[in-house]
């Protein structure tokens, strides 16, 4: 039975990581490698998860810097040989979804063990002024390092060929010609999957609700997006906009937070919004927020650039282009029914059809 280490980067902050994005991968992404693979699994976590509880799956407590900064800037030599004790545990793979530190583990297993694992990884971040207020040095070395770590992989997916572009827009400007040739192989387009695909009951939704279930940061646009509602407030009080996540800055009266207790109800209640709303500006990683809503029957306004293409297709009939255009489809959205079977658009969304495309075509998992 062949080992692989898994190494990522998840919300510190955060008391239940079975909220985390990684951890949503990790619970389709680890059961589909063993069953197909006979792959067994140590897989480092801030706290145990209670979804990763398998026979197959050993859980270690490995700490993190609480700032996702410093997270991706720091490395605990100490603390990883200690904890993965690399020279009395074999390891075939290793599973890298935080490629800043790749070079570090590729050099600890190279020096102090006569292992050789293959790297392997996954990638939908990178620092960059469109996502970031750090200066422009922190910026460049974030890069910088980030594509060092890609370099030493076998190969590393990543969540759109939106993003492909924008990583390798990147390498071009530190690397020459068979570098770049290097990076455009190893780079995979890995899209993200569902939990679910069902047509919504119309009799269950609510006239003039909005959901925005993104993050409160300004590469969502989330600050654009109140102050837009804000407007609309003064001409109209007959909406009501839903979130996820408490939010940081100020917001009107038509806001309501929703607390929902685990990801069932959160479904249940998604699919009772009229629609919803993505604001992403200049930078968007795969959006599961969207795709979670599109599942279960939820149209969602998009801006028409970014991965957004990709996630629906080029003839979506609900994109919209700038502020005016915006305002105009979200009253329009607001006022008349809405007919489409978004179900339709992510028929092919499910989790294990995904992930049978990202692994099966992997030359190093054979």
């Amino acid at each position: 039975m062949k080992r692989m280490l898994v190494y990522g980067n998840y919300n510190s902050e955060s008391k239940d990581l079975e909220k985390d994005s990684l951890i949503e991968v990790l619970r389709h992404t680890l059961p589909y490698l063993h069953k197909h693979y006979k792959i067994q699994f140590t897989v480092l976590l801030p706290m145990e998860v209670q979804s990763l509880k398998k026979p197959y799956i050993e859980q270690k407590i490995y700490h993190l810097p609480n700032n996702i900064f410093f997270m991706r800037a720091e490395f605990d030599t100490n603390q990883f040989m200690n904890v993965v004790d690399p020279e009395n545990v074999k390891y075939d793979y290793i599973y890298i979804h935080q490629p800043e530190h790749s070079v570090q583990i590729s050099n600890l297993f190279k020096k102090h063990t006569n292992q050789n694992p293959k790297i392997i990884g996954y990638t939908h971040w990178v620092e960059v002024k469109e996502n970031t207020s750090y200066r422009k040095e922190d910026n460049a070395r974030a890069i910088y390092e980030w594509l060092m770590g890609i370099l030493q992989m076998e190969e590393c997916g990543c969540n759109s060929e939106w993003f492909k572009m924008k990583a390798l827009s990147l390498a071009k400007e530190i690397c020459n010609g068979r570098v770049m040739r290097q990076l455009d192989k190893k780079l995979q387009v890995q899209y993200l999957g569902v939990d679910r695909i069902q047509k919504r009951d119309d009799n269950k939704v609510v006239d003039k609700t909005i959901m925005f279930n993104h993050r409160d940061e300004n590469f969502t646009g989330s600050k654009w997006f109140i102050k837009v509602m804000n407007e609309l407030w003064k001409e109209r009080q007959d909406f009501k906009v839903y979130t996820t996540l408490n939010w940081k800055r100020v917001y009107g009266a038509w806001h309501q937070r929703l607390d929902i207790p685990n990801k069932e109800k959160y479904f249940e209640k998604l699919a009772t919004m009229k629609f919803g709303v993505g604001c992403f500006r200049n930078y968007s990683a795969w959006s599961i927020s969207t795709t979670d809503g599109l599942s279960v029957g939820v149209p969602y306004l998009l801006p028409n650039k970014l991965c957004y293409p990709e996630m629906v297709g080029k003839n979506y009939p609900y994109y919209y282009k700038g502020k005016k255009d915006f305002l105009n489809q979200f009253i329009r959205m607001l006022d008349y029914p809405i007919e489409i079977d978004t179900t339709g658009l992510v028929r092919n969304y499910k989790w294990n059809d995904r992930i049978s495309r990202w692994f099966d075509g992997w030359r190093v998992l054979s």
